[in-house]
């Protein structure tokens, strides 16, 4: 065979060749890679899988990297990484559907916690922070409620219709009511009150579904108070 020949009989085995080549790189610079391994180290009576281990290296630097434990019915309950100090729990409805997802990092509740419903669809996310709430979205049928934490304490609370904002509310540090906006089903605002300390104060304006301004009502301690002119002018937004 001349060498002609063999070189055309062999360039179509080139990309594979260094394909391989590539490969065989990877494993020798990537050693762990290659010597990850995984193996049921529970079982429950009936001969179902408990838990398994996922390793990586031999001998002496053997480390567990995965840990999965199994309910009876052969349902993920929890996923260990320890190396990097994160727990993940699950839970499960009676028809097979997930339920819930909680992150725990550093013994913390961290990250998205996630609730569905039966049907499968997602009814609640939560954002925490070091076991901190950040922000809750909680969706029913064509309504979602936003709610935003700040230190644990309830700040900003919006809820949309069919994706428009109807309702925002603002809270103190301290978690009481300060400022509602209530907003036609087109999104055009409806009215706004003010609050203190749980109370009637500061302005109540209403506005109809074309913008007019309706009445504005100014309160204080939940009694409302008659103004001058020149005390309504300063009141203006």
């Amino acid at each position: 065979m001349n060498n002609a020949k063999y070189l055309s009989l062999i360039k179509p085995l080139k990309p594979f060749f260094l394909l391989f080549i590539a490969f065989l790189f990877l494993v020798a610079c990537c050693p762990n890679v290659s010597q990850e391994k995984s193996k049921i180290t529970e079982r429950y009576a009936n001969g179902k899988k408990k838990a398994l281990c996922k390793y990586r290296g031999k001998g002496e630097l053997e480390v567990l990297i995965e840990k999965i434990t199994y309910n009876d019915k052969a349902q993920a309950i929890s996923q260990e990484f320890p190396e990097e100090r994160i727990i993940k729990f699950y839970t499960w409805h009676s028809n097979g559907n997930r339920r819930s997802e909680t992150i725990y990092k550093n013994g913390f509740i961290n990250g998205n916690t996630l609730e569905w419903n039966r049907a499968g669809q997602i009814k609640r996310e939560s954002l925490y922070k070091d076991d901190l709430l950040i922000r809750q979205v909680e969706y029913l049928r064509n309504t979602r409620v936003e709610k935003i934490y700040r230190m644990g304490e309830l700040f900003i609370s919006r809820e949309y219709k069919d994706g428009i904002l109807v309702t925002q509310m603002i809270f103190d540090d301290k978690g009481k009511l300060i400022n509602v906006v209530y907003r036609y089903p087109d999104g055009q605002i409806s009215d706004e009150r003010e609050y203190k300390d749980g109370k009637k104060n500061g302005w109540w304006t209403y506005w109809d579904k074309n913008g007019r301004l309706v009445n504005r009502t100014f309160f204080k301690d939940d009694q409302s108070v008659e103004l001058n002119s020149k005390q309504t002018d300063q009141k203006k937004f």
